[in-house]
């Protein structure tokens, strides 16, 4: 075939049939590099006369039919850098021949059924970064030789037969970002050399052609695991419905990519996943300094001890699972700081008042269920001696005071508000008014006052005094508040205009509305709302550098916001409009993306805020008609003309 011919690219057609022997007819006239086939309907094996193609670079059969071994002839392919060969029906062993070659870079099988164990000689390919063999019938233990990966950036070795103990070497991949060993038979204590990576320079996101596919929680127990990284180059995103194990787990398609990072350089893990396993003895304190890490999975194990307070140092976690272990104690206070988007803590055997400051209180129960000696909300109140063992000083009880409001009262006053809306009655505005009156009532509920939160609020503002404003909107004014115990929180305080009264109101629910089903690192945090016959006024997360806008128009802070910088805002807000078009469980439309209500903390980090234009929508809709609203120059061209509201209809935004 074709002897000139360097890249043969099929991918994501409808080619059935098997692959020619005749592809490369000769090991020294073939100068194909490149050969592309995945996401087809090729059935059969792979040929011996593969080895003819002696100049490959780069092959990738994935997401196809084809079944039978890995031939040894492979090994031949001493130039080759990528073998991706994931959802197949491959089996037999991962052939030892491989340890030829030494260009290596990418070794992708999940997803198939190679059984045996892994082949020592494979630890002579040490130009490794990618090595995914999860979701196969893999056993034996774990090669402690891996630390001789220097470059090794993804171990996926998940959901396989493997025993023995965690090798503390793997500590010694300094390049590793995602670790995910969930669903064998591992034992003994977790390691704690895997923190080695901490305090290491954050790694390099950036939007690309990988996929990280979220395992339905529901499922659990079938699909083990928080969920799977997949190279999906050419891989069209709905024909992933193919795979079994989709239909199987429900994944949830969450695309973000990740970019090789310079290996001159040592980077911090950011996935850790060791469930399902039968790890025992305590949680590592060390795990704490893994500043960057996002998500960590210790759940179905059989660890013991305390919940270590050190995790609260790992600021950037969003994703902590300890539930289905034998744990005990408190929950520490130094959780609620985190800007977690899922906590389960279930089935454990942990005591105590949950910290009701910051985000743990707005999970739902099934976070914290099955601990016989928790209490408070989402659970029901504590006892009285439990409170006075851990809130001995009045303080104390202060300080839980806004992290309660949107726990009880958001959570049950928008129950309320959503079924009067969705029955259409024409008294829902009075009834919500007089909802929103009873706030007193509901909070004595959970033994806290609501009046002390606006009392509070009020003396932080100097009763909303001009000094202390820090911005201004169409629709209200933002203050910053000090509380006593020395947090600074940002409070938005809806104008009240006898002209405008309804429309503001409808502004206010539907932030309030919009932000109690979110939870997101670049998403600001709702702490909490107020509204009474006076005022109405909702309390945000504080972002220290203020909004993008102000930063660009300033000439001394724009300065300090280098490309870097620029590059990393722009990701967390295509990280944000990611999260709301898919992962909530109703799309939500910002509406009115714009440079004014992008907000930035002190480490540049940037979150999206005002939610008062937001659409929310039916999980199958890709578009609904509104009204026009936002800013000019942010929208697209479409919705000008159309008055359809559409998840795309976000990007130029984004561009802007």
């Amino acid at each position: 075939m074709l002897p000139e011919l360097q890249t043969l690219e099929l991918g994501s057609n409808l080619l059935s049939g098997t692959i020619p022997a005749t592809l490369c007819s000769s090991n020294t006239s073939s100068k194909l590099q490149v050969l592309y086939l995945q996401n087809n309907y090729i059935t059969g094996g792979i040929p011996e006369a593969i080895s003819n193609c002696a100049g490959l670079v780069s092959l990738d059969l994935s997401l196809n039919y084809i079944n039978g071994q890995i031939p040894s002839s492979i090994g031949m392919l001493t130039g080759l850098r990528d073998l991706v060969l994931w959802q197949n029906a491959l089996d037999g062993e991962i052939p030892a021949s491989l340890s030829r070659m030494l260009a290596l870079e990418k070794l992708i099988l999940d997803y198939n059924a190679l059984s045996g164990s892994i082949p020592s000689s494979l630890a002579n390919c040490t130009e490794l970064k990618w090595v995914s063999l999860a979701s196969n019938r893999l056993s034996g233990p774990l090669p402690s030789w891996f630390s001789r990966f220097v470059k090794l950036q993804i171990l996926r070795l998940g959901n396989n037969s493997f025993s023995g103990v965690i090798p503390p070497e793997l500590g010694d991949c300094r390049s590793l970002l995602w670790l995910d060993l969930s669903g064998n038979q591992l034992k003994g204590h977790i390691p704690s050399e895997l923190a080695k990576q901490s305090g290491k320079m954050e790694p390099q996101i950036f939007l690309a052609q990988l996929g990280y596919l979220r395992n339905d929680e529901l499922r659990e127990y079938q699909c083990h695991g928080k969920g799977s990284l997949l190279d999906l180059t050419g891989v069209r995103r709905g024909d992933l419905s193919r795979m079994p194990s989709r239909k199987a787990c429900n994944f949830t398609s969450m695309y973000f990519g990740m970019l090789y990072p310079d290996t001159k350089n040592n980077f911090s893990m950011i996935f850790l996943d060791l469930s399902f396993n039968q790890l025992d003895s305590e949680i590592p304190k060390d795990l704490g300094s893994m500043y960057y890490l996002l998500v960590m999975n210790l759940g179905h194990n059989s660890l013991s001890g305390e919940i270590p307070d050190d995790l609260g140092a790992a600021n950037h976690l969003a994703v902590l699972d300890l539930s289905h272990n034998m744990l005990e104690g408190l929950i520490p206070n130094s959780l609620s700081t985190l800007s977690l988007s899922d906590i389960n803590l279930s089935n454990n055997r942990l005591s105590g008042m949950i910290p009701q400051l910051g985000s743990l209180a707005t999970f739902p129960a099934i976070s914290f269920e099955n601990n016989s000696g928790l209490c408070g909300f989402p659970l029901p109140p504590c006892k009285q001696s439990v409170l006075e063992t851990q809130q001995p000083k009045s303080h104390k009880r202060q300080v839980s005071l806004v992290g309660i409001t949107v726990a009880a009262f958001s959570l049950l006053l928008f129950a309320l508000l959503t079924c009067l809306c969705q029955m259409k009655r024409p008294e829902a505005h009075n009834n919500a008014n007089e909802a929103l009156r009873l706030q007193g009532n509901l909070f004595s509920i959970w033994n806290f006052d609501g009046g002390d939160v606006y009392k509070q609020i009020v003396e932080a503002t100097g009763n909303f005094d001009e000094k202390y404003c820090i911005g201004r909107g169409g629709h209200g004014s933002v203050y910053e508040a000090q509380l006593p115990t020395g947090e600074i929180f940002a409070v938005k305080k809806i104008r009240k205009t006898q002209d405008d009264s309804l429309k503001n109101e409808k502004l206010f629910n539907r932030e309030i509305e919009a932000l109690v089903q979110i939870r997101h690192r670049n998403v600001v945090k709702l702490y909490g709302y107020c509204s009474t016959d006076q005022d109405k006024f909702l309390i945000y997360e504080y972002m220290e550098r203020g909004s993008l806008s102000r930063i660009l128009m300033d000439k001394n802070c724009a300065v300090d916001l280098d490309w870097n910088k620029r590059l990393n805002i722009a990701r967390d807000v295509a990280h944000a409009l990611s999260y709301l078009h898919h992962d909530c469980s109703s799309p939500v439309v910002h509406r009115d993306v714009t440079s004014n209500n992008v907000l930035i903390d002190m480490q540049f980090r940037a979150c999206i805020s005002d939610f008062g234009l937001a659409k929310i929508m039916s999980l199958d809709a890709s578009s609904c008609t509104s009204k026009l609203a936002g800013t000019a120059g942010y929208l697209a061209p479409d919705v000008h003309r159309t008055y359809f509201i559409k998840k795309k209809g976000e990007q130029p935004s984004l561009h802007t």
